[in-house]
């Protein structure tokens, strides 16, 4: 608290000596602004010295002239600034004082009342040092003890310990650490190379630092060991900076320790596969699964993977990736002694990524073998460039597990739809087969449909035929003069061809000359319309 504040001073406090004759009397000013004007002589001033301990009396200040005992002591603090101590008594114009004390004030560049319970009152208990009392300033080493009281003031003892000297080791820590992981912790010592004991404290101004000792005490020569601890899991990448500073009764106090901490990137470790749902027959191995391992992060990723199961294994099981990069790794499934059955395992990917470890759960079933058992007749006939409708070539699994299957033409006119699938055990399903007639020549022609896969009877065969007949040559005029009646002179080959390529209504009528002469070209699709009459 300000002195001015106080009712210790004549410059600060309030009148409330009031006396018939000279009226209201204030109280004597401060030792401190009594030494400026040069009231207090030299000789019963004491200036206490770093090592020393003292025992005075001080007289109380009001009263300049009488005896030789001292009326103020100063005592200088490490940082250069100092203590005025003084006796106050309630008697002449202090004779309204708020209690009979030693007082004391802090000099900067004003004095102020030292008071430590700093609630703002300096002039309560706690600014009133008395017998029994002492004051302690541990950073500066000082103590001020009340010893006793006289009758014109007190007796006190004041003592300034020998100040140490403040060096740190080392003056600096760099930590580094990738995102997500805290680095290791650090040590450095405070080490005193005063002349005193160094009583010392310590301190951080960062949330990510954190000391294990806020305080000690070494001895002359001696040291003592402070760890710091880095909390850097919740840190964003970049470059942080902090500072400990190491404060105490020391003659070069503070000293300050620079701290720097560098967050990179970490790698990431990003699996490209689904849960491994695998399947094989009793005795033979599936083929390999590739998983794709990608780093997402922005560092290189050392990455390993393990299997808790003997039937699964890696080819390499491990690498390094540069950020963004990746690459294929394959598992191997060996069902040598595995019986009929359901397993379970797991693939565990580590490495040096804030997301360590991945896993990849994988599933195995061990199957008897598939069987493939094919029904369906594959026989076509069309006209030459014809194309006839298609037939079904019904698969089904004869056997257990999943028949993985793929069907395929020896010929490049059958067509099949779908070419490849999956049964479960006991299930069926129709491949469609088309052939086109397109540029085939009449005649009869064959093919062979080879299906094949996981199956022990894999492949099977099922046979195709495509009869192609040559179109009938007709003239239109014979065509014309049979539909007007005029004559018969189509044959029930040529009758049948011209129904089946018009309305296939059963008889030779005007729609199927009509299309007839538009498969000639003798007649646009647009054509004019006919009445249609069926001639018998």
């Amino acid at each position: 608290s300000a002195v001015y504040d106080s009712n210790w001073d004549v410059m600060s406090g309030s009148w409330t000596n009031h006396d018939s004759f000279w009226g209201w009397l204030a109280p004597h000013t401060i030792s401190y602004h009594k030494n400026l004007l040069g009231w207090i002589p030299p000789d019963r001033i004491y200036d206490a010295t770093e090592g020393s301990s003292q025992t005075i009396t001080l007289h109380r200040l009001a009263d300049l002239g009488a005896g030789g005992d001292h009326l103020m002591a100063r005592i200088p603090r490490i940082d250069g600034t100092y203590y005025t101590v003084e006796a106050r008594r309630s008697i002449g114009y202090d004779v309204n004082l708020p209690d009979q004390a030693v007082i004391m004030h802090h000099v900067t560049s004003r004095a102020f009342v030292v008071d430590p319970d700093g609630n703002g009152n300096p002039d309560d208990e706690g600014a009133r040092w008395k017998t029994g009392e002492t004051f302690t300033d541990a950073e500066s080493g000082i103590t001020v003890t009340i010893d006793s009281e006289t009758a014109d003031g007190y007796v006190v003892t004041i003592s300034i310990v020998d100040p140490g000297h403040i060096e740190l080791n080392p003056t600096t820590l760099a930590f580094a650490s990738q995102q997500g992981t805290d680095p290791e912790p650090q040590t450095f010592a405070i080490r005193n190379t005063g002349v005193g004991e160094l009583q010392w404290n310590a301190s951080d101004n960062v949330m990510w630092l954190e000391l294990d000792a806020a305080s000690g005490t070494a001895a002359v020569a001696d040291s003592s060991l402070v760890t710091v601890t880095v909390t850097a899991s919740t840190l964003t990448p970049g470059t942080l900076n902090g500072t400990i500073t190491v404060a105490g009764n020391a003659d070069n106090s503070p000293q300050t320790l620079a701290v720097s901490l560098e967050v990179t990137p970490a790698p990431v470790i990003t699996l490209l596969a689904e849960p491994l749902d695998l399947e094989a027959v009793i005795g033979v191995d599936p083929p390999v699964h590739e998983i794709v391992i990608r780093n997402d992060g922005g560092a290189e990723l050392t990455w390993a993977g393990s299997s808790d199961v003997d039937w699964m294994s890696f080819a390499r099981g491990s690498g390094t990736l540069a950020a963004g990069a990746s690459e294929t790794d394959t598992v191997a499934i060996s069902v040598d002694g595995l019986d009929l059955g359901d397993y379970a395992g797991t693939l565990t990917f580590t490495g040096n990524a804030s997301n360590s470890p991945q896993v990849l759960a994988s599933n195995l079933s061990v199957t008897e073998s598939p069987s493939i058992a094919l029904a369906g007749t594959l026989e076509f006939e069309a006209y030459e460039d014809d194309t006839p409708g298609t037939a079904d070539l019904t698969i089904t699994n004869d056997g257990g597990g999943t028949l993985h299957w793929a069907a395929e033409a020896d010929e490049a006119w059958v067509t099949l739809s779908p070419a490849a699938d999956d049964l479960g055990s006991g299930a069926n399903q129709a491949i469609a087969v088309g052939v086109d007639g397109s540029g085939l020549t009449a005649g009869t022609h064959t093919a062979e449909i080879t299906l094949s896969g996981n199956a022990d009877d894999s492949p099977q065969t099922a046979a195709v035929q495509f009869v192609v007949t040559a179109r009938p040559v007709m003239n239109p005029e014979d065509v014309a003069d049979h539909l007007m009646g005029v004559r018969t002179t189509l044959d029930a080959t040529e009758l049948e061809y011209l129904d089946e390529i018009g309305n296939a209504n059963g008889s030779f009528d005007v729609g199927d000359f009509r299309a007839w002469l538009q498969q000639q070209g003798m007649m646009s699709q647009a054509g004019p319309a006919v009445a249609e009459e069926v001639v018998p």
